[in-house]
């Protein structure tokens, strides 16, 4: 119960645009995961159609898409489950890839904003206070 007491004194800290990039942070590693899992998946069919080229997919959605791709490009079944699974692999790691960006952005911009808010705190408090004030104890400020 402590720890959920802190974390809502914190979050009074942090300004609704960063909690806004926290939800995208999220949401982002999720659809990124979520791709992660079905490149990975997809992988299955696309070994099992290079050593039997006639093999169907069990999944509907996929055995369309392969379908279709391979009749309007003229290529092999093989090549077009290639083709779906790299490119889900590569679209899921730029996702990751924005992630860190991301990351890096909200981390350097809190820290900036956080260290604003401390010494605002200290410069207009008095002499006693900051006098009698721990190191450790500078965040305590705020909570």
């Amino acid at each position: 119960m402590e720890i959920f007491n802190r974390l809502s004194k914190l979050s009074i800290l942090i300004e609704t645009r960063y909690k806004i990039y926290l939800l995208i942070f999220f949401f982002l590693i999720f659809v990124a995961s979520s791709l992660q899992i079905l490149g990975i998946n997809s992988l299955l069919p696309t070994i099992s159609s290079f050593f039997d080229n006639s093999h169907n997919i069990e999944n509907e959605m996929l055995n369309n898409f392969s379908n279709n791709l391979s009749l309007k490009f003229g290529i092999s079944v093989f090549l077009s489950l290639l083709f779906i699974s790299v490119s889900i692999m590569i679209f899921s790691n730029l996702i990751f890839i924005f992630v860190i960006f991301l990351t890096s952005k909200l981390a350097f911009q809190l820290e900036k904003n956080l260290k604003i808010k401390i010494s605002k705190k200290l410069l207009d408090s008095d002499y006693e206070s900051f006098s009698t004030l721990n190191k450790e104890n500078t965040m305590s400020m705020f909570i």
